[in-house]
């Protein structure tokens, strides 16, 4: 009798001891995660404030580089200079800019050099396809990174048209030395390196110069590449080394890319965490070696014979707690209540699958009857249809028929998939598509989507209206077309597409019942439809998707 009060004293102390290190050991860990993550925010911040100040250097730059050329480009009296005379202004205006511009210059329409500020017969714009954009866009145009053939630099050329009306008579152009934008001078120039992207993602300096070992690595790259604005992240060079790289949204197509080595601080993070976190370890083995074997003897043991019999334990056999006479009286009540839950959920699971089983039969039964005598109102209409001489009434009864036609089909995928509760509307759609659209070539591309028979019963009909106008009034008669329907899961939406390439609604007809019931039946979806014509019909409906239960889902 001591013995086992003693053991329930035991236990109890050890989940004392437990409960109080457990919020010691997670206020714990948590400061030391926070300062490894501050260590590495630091450097991540440090980037991103480099990176918004380059990105301002280079945008000036980059206002500068279209000012000038808009400015060449407004020039008036250009056609009245000689060739020396605009070699001189534009090497005068070169000058000005303190080796910022490799070459100015002026080009005829067709992309001949007409003068330059050298003075020479060579240009620094040679890129036809970037002369072809002024041709074409008639306005200023910023090129890509290329070697100039005067000054033998990577140069960034840009070019605005000299408009007489709307003729071209001329295109001005600069080309800056890509070096300006990289160059740092001073001790923050080694502590981090900058590249300049154009719109192609070609570097400058480029990947086999210079710092190209420093760019990030092919994945990294790509995410940077494809950031729609400012993106700071960690990660790894090509040469295997930690940074700290930061990219600027689009500017003219141009963006500025900054790396800030981030393997010291990320060492010295890792080594603060695993000081911290081998402390707070050292602490909790300390609390817990000293209650270990009393809680193995009088908590874990019993709790893991209990944990064994229940993952052994199956519903269609009674569980029987393997409960011994050193075990905590919790422990046993634990057993002997799960007892009694095996007992209760096996008879409720007997009487459930005796339920499940008759509402099975009973929904089977009643799909195949409706699917029957809706088939037979079907057959009896077209019967009525081949008595009737009249066009117009003729045509009514074939709607009726293929209406009720089209429900048959939906109670006929009711009664062999999902217990008659739900439908998986693909092949259904295939079905209707295959019944209701003779005269022309009909293709379904459906993704995977179940609904209620509800939502798939409105959502039959719909598809029978639309394809019902699609064989009334879409193609002439003895005329083929295509017919295409998709299905598309999109943010918890469905969306429905019926397209055909046929002539279309007449411009003058009123809405009529067919397109009366499809807005009808759109609302009743939830949902919304539109129909509007381009190079045929197409009807686009939308409608939220249902939340159904995992084992209708499936």
């Amino acid at each position: 009798m001591g013995w086992m009060i003693f053991s329930g004293i035991r236990s109890r102390l050890v989940a004392l001891v437990l409960v109080a290190g457990i919020p010691v050991a997670i206020i714990a860990g948590a400061n030391a995660w926070q300062k490894y993550e501050y260590s590495l925010a630091t450097i991540a911040e440090r980037a991103a404030v480099i990176g918004e100040a380059d990105a301002v250097r280079h945008a000036l730059a980059l206002n500068d580089l279209e000012n000038l050329v808009r400015g060449l480009a407004r020039f008036q009296n250009f056609g009245s200079l000689s060739i020396g005379d605009c070699a001189r202004i534009l090497g005068r205006m070169r000058g000005m800019f303190d080796g910022r511009y490799t070459d100015l210059w002026f080009l005829d329409p067709d992309g001949r050099l007409l003068c330059n500020s050298h003075g020479t017969q060579g240009s620094e714009a040679v890129n036809t396809n970037f002369l072809r954009r002024v041709q074409q866009e008639r306005g200023y145009v910023l090129g890509k990174f290329e070697r100039g053939p005067v000054s033998g630099r990577v140069v960034l050329p840009a070019a605005a048209p000299l408009l007489e009306g709307d003729s071209l008579i001329a295109v001005a152009g600069a080309s800056i030395r890509a070096d300006w934008f990289t160059a740092e001078s001073g001790e923050e120039a080694a502590r981090h390196h900058t590249w300049l992207l154009d719109s192609a993602y070609n570097s400058y300096p480029p990947q086999n110069e210079g710092q190209g070992g420093r760019l990030p690595e092919a994945s990294l790259m790509t995410a940077l590449g494809d950031a729609p604005g400012r993106l700071t992240r960690v990660g790894m060079s090509t040469a295997g080394d930690a940074f700290a790289y930061s990219i600027s949204p689009p500017d003219r197509g141009m963006r500025v890319l900054v790396a800030v080595p981030a393997t010291e601080a990320q060492r010295e993070a890792r080594n603060q965490l695993f000081t911290r976190l081998t402390e707070l370890t050292f602490f909790l083995l300390t609390c817990l070696f000293i209650v270990l074997a009393g809680t193995e003897l009088s908590c874990a043991r019993p709790l893991r014979r209990l944990a064994h019999a229940v993952r052994a334990w199956r519903p269609e056999t009674a569980f029987a707690p393997p409960t011994t006479a050193w075990d905590p009286a919790e422990v046993s009540d634990v057993g002997s209540a799960l007892a009694s839950a095996s007992r209760a959920i096996a008879r409720r699971e007997a009487d459930l699958r005796k339920a499940l089983s008759q509402r099975d039969r009973l929904l089977s039964e009643i799909h195949h009857r409706v699917k029957n005598n809706l088939q037979i109102v079907a057959s009896l209409l077209n019967m009525q249809c081949d008595r009737i001489g009249e066009p117009a009434l003729r045509g009514e009864f074939e709607t009726a028929r293929d209406r009720v036609q089209a429900l048959a089909t939906l109670h006929r995928h009711l009664d062999t998939e999902g217990a008659g509760t739900v439908v998986l509307v693909a092949p259904l759609l295939r079905e209707l598509a295959n019944q209701l659209v003779a005269g022309a070539e009909t293709v379904v591309d459906a993704e995977t989507v179940i609904l209620p028979a509800e939502q798939a019963t409105s959502l039959a009909l719909l598809v029978t209206e639309a394809l019902l106008n699609v064989a009334r009034h879409a193609f002439a008669e003895g005329e083929t077309g295509h017919v295409d329907i998709t299905l598309r899961r999109k943010d918890g939406l469905a969306v429905l597409e019926v397209r055909d390439d046929g002539r279309g609604l007449p411009k003058t007809q009123e809405e009529g019942m067919g397109l009366s019931l499809i807005r009808g039946f759109a609302a009743h979806l939830g949902g919304t439809s539109q129909l509007k014509q381009c190079n045929g019909t197409v009807l686009r409906v939308e409608f939220p998707l249902p939340d159904l239960a995992p084992g209708e889902a499936t």
